[in-house]
């Protein structure tokens, strides 16, 4: 559906709201100039990507003050939390990250003359899996079939623990990171729960490789199975993440000539284009899916385990005192080791589960006791 192009003064905007693929194409007439939008919808708001400015929108928000959260949040006294760690299944890069290693591991050794013990070897090893992390098509890899198969038993065993007499209880709040090999173990996990939220904050730690760099908003949207997600929150923060770029296309406009240039350009090759091909175009815009993205960027082990404090805000937001998160190795091994003061702490197997009873004032972390199951 392309809209001809018709003038109207900045505040009389016009948008028309059409449903496509699972998100909704919007036309927007400002300025005399036809600025193509991609708009996703949500159960909490409406947000557009207005590709002309290089700026998110939101168009429409329907927001009911929560006055529990308020209190839980501000509250000064101790709270206790219910806290299931959960870790991804094997994913598909897992696989050929094991494959390259032992077939390096076996060419060291056979035609280079190696020793098993020479600590060459390992080098080498850990030099060929890490090779294996620059493959293109191995981007936000999803679950093996060994990976589900884990995701289901660990299922089983979430329920055995909350069916024994142990004082655990359902977990009735879940974050989850936003690749997809946490979004299908979350899936498999809790496939009745409808209080599934996506937040960029605890995902794995940023490499600027492939495997770790996950899909766009609408991208995953698309999945039937990841619908009943909220995405809400991961949207905001694709939001919040380029008013920087924002604010300096805004700037560049301002100085010259640059706006008029880029609408001659651009409106032949939206008129080319079919209505599919318009929106993912447009989608990659609106999801910052370039080397600009803090996503893109790399993330050292301190940067990381400074990230994982941002949990404890987000529990404040769920306002539950049972909670999953189901996130990813690195991040685990950070918030043990860190905030939760386990230094020691063995890094987590696919899908292995652990539980802890944390004690918060406000959002600071008081104590995070393990329990044993």
């Amino acid at each position: 559906m392309i809209a001809s192009p018709s003038s109207s003064s900045p505040s009389s905007q016009r948008k028309t709201w059409a449903p496509s693929m699972g998100g909704f194409l919007a036309e927007a007439i400002s300025s005399g100039e036809w600025m193509p939008s991609v708009t996703t919808m949500t159960n909490d708001h409406r947000i557009s990507f207005c590709s002309s400015y290089g700026q998110l929108v939101r168009l429409e928000e329907d927001e009911e003050e929560d006055m529990d959260n308020e209190i839980f949040a501000s509250s000064n006294e101790e709270q206790e939390i219910l806290l299931y760690l959960i870790r991804h299944g094997e994913a598909e890069h897992n696989i050929e990250e094991k494959k390259a290693m032992e077939e390096r591991r076996r060419f060291a050794i056979e035609e280079e003359g190696l020793s098993p013990h020479d600590p060459r070897v390992k080098d080498l090893m850990e030099e060929a899996r890490k090779a294996v992390l620059n493959d293109v098509t191995l981007r936000d890899a999803k679950l093996s079939d060994k990976g589900r198969k884990e995701a289901e038993e660990a299922r089983d065993k979430l329920q055995r623990l909350i069916e024994d007499d142990n004082g655990l209880v359902k977990p009735d709040y879940v974050l989850v990171s936003p690749l997809t090999r946490t979004l299908e173990t979350c899936d498999i996990l809790f496939p009745d729960s409808d209080n599934i939220h996506v937040r960029e904050e605890i995902s794995e730690r940023r490499t600027g490789k492939p495997p770790d760099t996950r899909s766009s908003i609408h991208w995953l949207s698309l999945r039937p199975s990841f619908r009943r997600f909220s995405m809400a929150q991961l949207q905001e923060s694709v939001m919040s993440k380029n008013n920087e770029q924002k604010d300096r296309l805004k700037r560049r406009c301002s100085s010259g000539d640059e706006p008029q240039q880029q609408s001659k350009q651009t409106e032949p090759l939206t008129q080319s284009l079919s209505q599919p091909e318009i929106f993912f175009m447009l989608d990659e815009l609106f999801d910052g899916a370039d080397q600009s993205d803090p996503q893109f960027s790399e993330e050292d082990k301190e940067q990381l385990r400074a990230r994982t404090e941002t949990l404890f805000a987000l529990l404040c937001e769920a306002n539950s005192f049972s909670v999953a998160v189901v996130t990813h190795k690195g991040y685990l091994r950070e918030l043990e080791r860190g905030p939760f003061g386990h230094p020691e702490a063995t890094q987590f197997d696919n899908c292995e589960i652990r539980v802890y009873r944390i004690t918060m004032q406000g959002s600071k972390l008081i104590r995070a006791e393990r329990v044993s199951v």
